[in-house]
């Protein structure tokens, strides 16, 4: 039997970390409510309108994204505290999980330029990890969940170009 997810996954745009979206994650859930279970809807609601580390299912998808976010979060946290030479335990979340991937993202990151090209460091490695999550998923429940992180993403980004965009013209008018 085919998956429920199978027209609607292949009906969606690819989304690409550089690439521009053609809908917001209210849009994409407005779109394809008559598409989804309530389950599915509960699930992508709590993507677009949450924060992963409150995630208290049991999906697997997100429990992946969750320690992958965990794991990069507390090595910022190691970093940032050998630099302003606090204790790091006490703001570690969930258990410390050592992966040199997270090292060296969370050290890219730190050297980045601005705040800004940090949080586009961290984004790309999410955006990344989500692409390898999504391999051997092609028409399940996991895609889907992996297209909405991937699309919430994409949609910070947009309001933050949109953000930048509106300053610079504020900042151009004075002018």
């Amino acid at each position: 039997m085919a998956s429920p997810y199978t027209y609607l996954l292949s009906s969606l745009p690819v989304l690409e970390f550089s690439g521009k979206i053609l809908f917001t994650c209210a849009e994409f859930i407005e779109r394809n409510k008559q598409l989804l279970s309530e389950e599915d809807l509960t699930l992508i609601n709590f993507i677009f309108n949450s924060n992963i580390y409150d995630y208290p299912g049991k999906q697997n998808v997100l429990l992946r994204f969750k320690e992958f976010e965990v794991g990069l979060r507390n090595e910022l946290v190691k970093i940032r505290s050998v630099r302003k030479k606090i204790e790091v335990n006490k703001y570690f979340r969930g258990e410390n999980i050592f992966d040199n991937s997270f090292y060296h993202i969370a050290i890219a990151a730190h050297h980045a330029k601005s705040p800004l090209e940090a949080e586009h460091v961290l984004d790309q490695a999410r955006f990344n990890y989500l692409d390898e999550l999504s391999f051997g998923h092609y028409f399940d429940k996991d895609a889907l969940l992996i297209y909405c992180l991937k699309l919430s993403i994409l949609e910070r980004w947009l309001k933050i170009n949109l953000a930048n965009a509106s300053n610079l013209l504020q900042e151009s008018l004075k002018n």
